[in-house]
């Protein structure tokens, strides 16, 4: 199994410039992204304007609540 994501791949999703990898971050897997200039407080406080659903552990796209989504639905099955 391949971890990562290779140059041609970013690329084939838009991502040009180091903007673009940042939102995709955080739009596609919920991982908040400090902008230069930011503080913590202050990245939270966008990021969770921006995505609300990422304060739900049932709608995040975080790797974190994915994975505990994956354990609880194999558990149960």
């Amino acid at each position: 199994m391949e971890y990562g994501i290779k140059g041609s791949e970013l690329q084939e999703k838009h991502l040009e410039t180091e903007e673009d990898l940042i939102n995709h971050i955080e739009s596609e897997h919920h991982i908040p992204v400090m902008r230069e200039n930011e503080t913590e407080k202050e990245t939270m406080k966008r990021f969770y304007k921006q995505y609300p659903e990422a304060k739900n552990p049932e709608t995040c796209k975080c790797p974190e609540c994915k994975s505990k989504r994956r354990i609880l639905m194999s558990t149960l099955n």
